[in-house]
């Protein structure tokens, strides 16, 4: 049923107002999220509707766990990035992505999240998934070993080449700082290459501090510079 709310005057010139209460589900498996309402504003009066919110016009973007259903979009994601040599954040090569692929790296995944994994820091893998379309990934670690302080950082993310310039950067990494913090993490370490400028650009507008520059090196960047940011949660 609506509601009546009764609106300031100083709002009452604003036609759509939306407001995005994000409440976790207590099922973390596919990392979902609780929608909240739209307010529909009229003469200074306004009901309730539930309706899942955009975050950016048309966006109703969600980060849920590696699951199955959205494999092949998976697999499509890391071909277009590997076809337009996308250098800044290497996701799996497609050439082996065939067959059962999945089932067959799910149990290196779930042994990562244990920190089961040699060499490796503990990790969580999220796939964006928007109205059923696989648009990017996020991973989060949640430890700081010199391999996240020098290389990897704490956050790693990446949009699809084909859903580029449409706002999922900066929703990705602002629902991925959710995680973090429900992870129990007080701040993220982002280490961006300083040539990958609209990184840059997501990681400052969602808080991110510069804290410095070091030269790096891998086979994908070669010689490079890295700018290292903290966010604060």
């Amino acid at each position: 049923a609506s509601v009546p709310i009764h609106l300031s005057a100083g709002m009452r010139s604003r036609a759509i107002r939306t407001i995005c209460c994000r409440k976790a589900r207590k099922n973390r498996l596919y990392g979902d999220m609780n929608w909240s309402v739209k307010i529909l504003c009229n003469r200074g009066k306004a009901v309730k509707t539930g309706q899942k919110p955009a975050f950016t016009e048309g966006i109703m973007l969600q980060l849920i766990r590696r699951c199955p259903e959205f494999a092949e979009g998976y697999k499509a994601y890391c071909r277009e990035l590997y076809d337009h040599n996308v250098v800044f954040f290497r996701p799996s090569n497609p050439k082996y992505l065939e067959g059962d692929w999945f089932e067959r790296t799910k149990d290196w995944y779930d042994r990562k999240e244990k920190g089961l994994v040699e060499g490796q820091p503990v990790s969580f893998h999220y796939w964006a998934v928007d109205s059923g379309r696989f648009i990017g990934e996020f991973q989060l670690r949640t430890e700081f070993p010199p391999k996240v302080m020098q290389d990897i950082g704490s956050v790693g993310y990446a949009v699809r080449v084909s859903e580029w310039n449409k706002g999922y950067g900066t929703q990705i990494l602002r629902r991925g700082l959710e995680i973090a913090k429900e992870q129990g993490m007080e701040k993220v370490l982002l280490n961006i290459n300083e040539k990958n400028t609209a990184s840059v650009h997501v990681c400052e507008k969602l808080g991110g501090k510069l804290w410095d520059t070091i030269e790096r090196y891998n086979e994908a960047e070669g010689d490079h510079l890295v700018r290292r940011y903290w966010i604060m949660l």
